[in-house]
């Protein structure tokens, strides 16, 4: 009961400075996902060691709102941070594909996985937040072969005022 407190506490100390950092910035819009994930991804290395390999496929949506953009970099930036913390991964792959119709983002590591997925906070929290975009999100994992999360978001058109 400790252990679960003391994650959840963290968690929310992490989301709490996050949101903090980065709610003031009003580029969220403005800067496409792709940069935004070039951006995590360089940062997230240097500072962890953990080498991170990333490709986009597909056309880039025109528009992506703030909360799309926002909500795709905290799922991406904690799938990283588990790799890093609970995975012991050395290295991990992050396939970003756009279609006409979804966004698909896999995110899989090298590091120990497991027989026995228990979902912790850090998973919970990354499926709600693929629920509020309206995705799926699927976890696969076996002891010593990594973990692996696959995101499934429909593609949002924006809203064109007719008149």
């Amino acid at each position: 009961m400790m252990k679960t407190s003391e994650e959840l506490a963290r968690s929310i100390y992490r989301d709490i400075r996050f949101s903090i950092e980065e709610n003031d910035r009003s580029n969220w819009a403005e800067t496409d996902l792709d940069t935004k994930f070039r951006q995590l991804i360089q940062k997230f290395s240097r500072f962890t060691k953990l080498e991170v390999s990333y490709e986009a496929k597909g056309s880039l949506p025109s528009f992506m709102s703030r909360k799309y953009t926002f909500g795709l970099y905290r799922i991406l930036q904690e799938t990283l941070t588990n790799a890093k913390r609970h995975g012991d991964a050395k290295s991990v792959w992050v396939r970003l594909c756009f279609s006409a119709e979804q966004l698909q983002l896999d995110i899989w590591d090298d590091g120990i996985g497991c027989d026995h997925l228990q979902k912790g906070f850090g998973l919970k929290n990354l499926q709600n937040r693929v629920k509020e975009l309206n995705g799926t999100c699927s976890f696969f994992t076996e002891k010593g072969k990594g973990f692996k999360t696959r995101v499934v978001i429909p593609v949002v058109q924006r809203e064109v005022a007719h008149g």
